[in-house]
């Protein structure tokens, strides 16, 4: 069965204007503040900071997988309740890492057969730059215009081959975290349930954070004629516009991975 895409992606960002959907972006900008402010420590000058910096990134890192996994409980119930980012975690924590390492290191290993016409497009490349050397100017051109065509190729197909591959594994996150699956058992039941949706689901993930992307646009549009007003205003405008959007951001992603582990079939 085939889900749609435009409903799929209605419903994922419709949950984001919800009571557990507003209460999840702010409790995701809430952490990227306290990652910011981790950062910053971590780049400090003075030693003790630094180790703080060092400490709070660390938490932080483990704090933000926890919460991932709350927030796509939440999402899939509709509610936001303690329990589900207080309980049952150290299994969960282990299970996520690991898929969503398992997935990253696939689809990159794989979609490394880009390089293939890239490596060529580069051997054409210094084929054409030797013939222009040699006085040969029209056939560099070509040469040249072969192996341009040649990269953007291999760049495409790299970047389709990976998606292709993340979005076959992908709903193995939302079975982990609300359906409580082992590793493997829950990427071999996405490579199932993904069969014959894996170009939907990248669309629908396109569609899912075009919006978001508009509005961060529309928004530091905003700040940038604000700054021209009073700058100071326009940074602490653009500061707390660049948590609210990332937050949202993230929010209609794990909405649209809990859409998706409720829409595809079962296995």
């Amino acid at each position: 069965m085939s889900i749609d895409i435009v409903d799929t992606t209605k419903s994922a960002l419709g949950s984001l204007n919800t009571d557990t959907g507003r209460k999840v972006i702010g409790l995701l900008a809430l952490l990227q503040i306290i990652s910011v402010a981790s950062t910053f420590a971590l780049e400090a000058e003075q030693l003790a900071l630094a180790a703080i910096g060092g400490t709070s990134y660390i938490i932080t890192s483990l704090l933000g997988i926890i919460i991932t996994l709350g927030v796509l409980r939440s999402f899939d119930t509709d509610q936001m309740e303690r329990s589900q980012y207080t309980s049952n975690l150290l299994w969960p924590i282990t299970r996520f890492f690991g898929a969503q390492t398992t997935t990253v290191i696939l689809a990159t290993l794989v979609s490394l057969i880009g390089l293939i016409p890239l490596g060529i497009a580069g051997a054409i490349g210094a084929a054409g730059l030797g013939m222009g050397i040699g006085g040969m100017t029209g056939a560099s051109g070509i040469t040249a215009a072969i192996g341009a065509i040649l990269g953007i190729i291999g760049i495409g197909l790299g970047v389709g081959i990976f998606a292709y591959i993340y979005a076959t594994l992908v709903i193995s996150l939302p079975m982990i975290a609300s359906d409580n699956r082992r590793v493997f058992e829950a990427l071999d039941l996405s490579i199932q349930r993904t069969k014959d949706n894996r170009l939907r689901i990248i669309a629908s993930i396109i569609t899912t954070i075009l919006p978001i992307i508009g509005l961060g646009l529309l928004g530091g549009t905003l700040v940038l004629i604000l700054s021209f007003v009073y700058e100071p205003l326009a940074a602490a405008t653009g500061l707390a516009g660049y948590f609210l959007i990332s937050a949202a951001f993230t929010a209609a992603y794990l909405s649209l991975l809990t859409e998706l582990n409720q829409r595809l079939p079962e296995a």
